[in-house]
């Protein structure tokens, strides 16, 4: 039983870590309101992601 939860604190402490990466532009590049959708999406490629959208003038990379 003790192993079980273990292992599900561990799993659930990778899940974090990967959301974390996954927003490794927020503060690199807000968007502005208007255009600039391209920086997101060339911070998210070089941070190693598929691309990036821009949402409430936050990049998020997917």
């Amino acid at each position: 039983m003790k192993v079980l939860i273990l292992i599900m604190i561990i799993a659930s402490l990778m899940i974090m870590g990967v959301e974390m990466d996954r927003d490794s532009c927020v503060d690199k590049s807000r968007c502005a309101k208007y255009g600039y959708y391209q920086e997101c999406q060339d911070c998210c490629k070089n941070a190693g992601h598929n691309g990036g959208t821009c949402m409430f003038f936050k990049c998020k990379c997917a």
